[in-house]
């Protein structure tokens, strides 16, 4: 379990960077989780907020949180 939530961390951080270069309006982005873990990690941009959630091989959302606001196209910021 210990290593799911480390690749977990990682994807997400890689998330992080990938929305930092997106547009605050239309932005999506899934990263597939090795077949041995399943499922995916996902991210969106909101009306101006990252939101990221894992979702199951089934298709079920395991959690979903929001990471932070995006002030301006091609930056995000800490709330």
């Amino acid at each position: 379990m210990t290593c799911a939530k480390i690749l977990c961390t990682g994807l997400v951080a890689g998330l992080l960077a990938a929305a930092s270069e997106a547009t605050a309006t239309s932005w999506y982005h899934s990263e597939d989780l090795p077949a041995s873990v399943g499922g995916s990690v996902q991210a969106q941009l909101r009306e101006g907020w990252l939101h990221a959630w894992r979702v199951d091989a089934e298709g079920q959302e395991l959690w979903h949180t929001i990471l932070g606001r995006v002030d301006q196209p091609g930056r995000v910021g800490r709330v």
